[in-house]
């Protein structure tokens, strides 16, 4: 079974993970059931690697890309979700918080 998420869901696991929420918890409370947060790997879809770069655009164009070119460079090369993709997006969340 597929389940259809909202891209505001999306965006508040996204959230949840950059302020440091391990990712099944953020799952969750996003409403997914524990069986479905046990998979971390739905974050790997299409649509939630969307939403990371988009996120990660989003922050580069308040800050710059610079301070956070690394992380940039891997979120938009990357083919799946990964422990990587979440220090990542924790790095940007904090650059953009400082």
């Amino acid at each position: 079974m597929t389940m259809h998420v909202s891209g505001g869901t999306r965006l508040g696991v996204l959230l949840q993970v950059a302020r440091g929420t391990p990712v099944r918890r953020a799952l969750s409370a996003a409403g997914y059931s524990v069986a479905t947060a046990n998979h971390k790997s739905i974050l790997s879809g299409k649509k939630y690697l969307e939403t990371a770069r988009a996120y990660a655009a989003t922050i580069a164009a308040e800050i710059g890309r610079k301070p956070i070119a690394r992380e940039l460079k891997l979120i938009e090369t990357a083919k799946g979700w990964s422990r990587q993709i979440t220090k990542a997006i924790r790095g940007i969340h904090e650059a953009y918080e400082s």
